[in-house]
């Protein structure tokens, strides 16, 4: 399973953004009264508060907040953990210490869990609802893939004067398999190559096929091509690039490609950069920038030019 996160734009409707900013300032409260809660035990007794503390405390912070009743329990521990993170933030020397947010803007809240809401969407649009405040607000968004919605945050923009609503979601993964090693069932196997000297060169396992390219770049063909063949210094073996490319595919995927997983230089064989005075050797461009890479060693005599410490003393 992989945890993503989607937004989607909320469309309320003006009894819904009443009692969506009611929730919002009542969020805004609980967080300065955290932070104002931390900074009069430390200052009046030099006592730490912890996040565990203040959690403990919102039961009866709600029986003497009348109007937090209706608040969602987990919105609020939400909340104080919020203000426990700014605070382990500033311990760590990332950030300042935490101060008194504004009700202006303040961002809002978070459902940390599956409870206390619900969505109704299979990725593309929909719907969501907030069971503390009893709305069921529209929300327009699309995610690439979708699974289990497992927690929600409300979000206000100020500025923008919009309400968005930032899901996490459990998405199954699935794991890929190459080549023969498929579940799917087929019947033949045909590599294809998109090349500069054929449009598409195809490959089954026995012969070739070729589309000839449209020559939209006739003049710059003579840069663009410059010999691509591929040439095997130990078995004399030539191939043009683009058959090489799709016999290689197609190997591969029915695993019969030697040497699958090694490098030339261990297999012995000569890399695209090796001398040859006809044809240019193909190769990666990593290839090639090692090779520009190294530094050339010069010998005389069958010795180093540059002679070792012991031989100079």
């Amino acid at each position: 399973m992989a945890t993503k996160r989607y937004t989607f734009r909320l469309y309320p409707n003006k009894q819904q953004e009443q009692k969506l900013f009611i929730a919002r300032r009542l969020h805004a409260y609980l967080y300065n009264a955290c932070v104002a809660h931390r900074r009069y035990e430390y200052r009046a007794n030099k006592k730490p508060i912890t996040y565990f503390d203040q959690q403990n405390c919102l039961p009866a912070f709600k029986k003497e907040g009348v109007e937090f009743a209706y608040l969602h329990s987990q919105t609020m521990q939400a909340t104080v953990k919020r203000v426990d993170l700014a605070y382990n933030s500033s311990f760590q020397k990332l950030r300042g210490l935490p101060k008194f947010k504004s009700i202006r803007n303040y961002s809002g809240w978070t459902y940390a869990a599956k409870s206390g809401w619900k969505v109704s969407s299979n990725g593309k649009h929909g719907t969501i609802t907030l069971n503390d405040i009893g709305i069921t607000i529209r929300m327009r968004g699309q995610a690439k893939s979708w699974g289990i919605p497992t927690t929600l945050t409300i979000v206000y923009k100020p500025r923008r004067n919009q309400w968005f609503a930032s899901l996490t979601v459990d998405v199954p993964t699935v794991s890929a398999k190459f080549g023969s090693g498929l579940d799917l069932s087929y019947e033949s196997i045909v590599a294809f190559d998109l090349g500069t000297e054929t449009a598409l060169t195809l490959y089954d396992g026995k012969e070739f096929t070729e589309l000839e390219n449209p020559r939209f770049t006739r003049k710059a063909e003579a840069k663009i091509k410059s010999n691509r063949y591929h040439v095997c210094d130990a078995c004399g073996f030539e191939i043009p690039r683009d058959r090489g490319s799709v016999m290689v595919m197609y190997n591969v995927a029915t695993n019969q490609q030697p040497g699958l997983g090694t490098s030339l230089a261990d297999c012995g064989c000569s890399s695209s950069t090796s001398s040859n005075g006809k044809r240019k050797h193909t190769g990666s461009m990593r290839q090639l920038g090692h090779k520009k890479r190294q530094k050339p060693s010069g010998k005389v005599d069958g010795s180093l030019e540059t002679p070792s410490v012991y031989t100079a003393g």
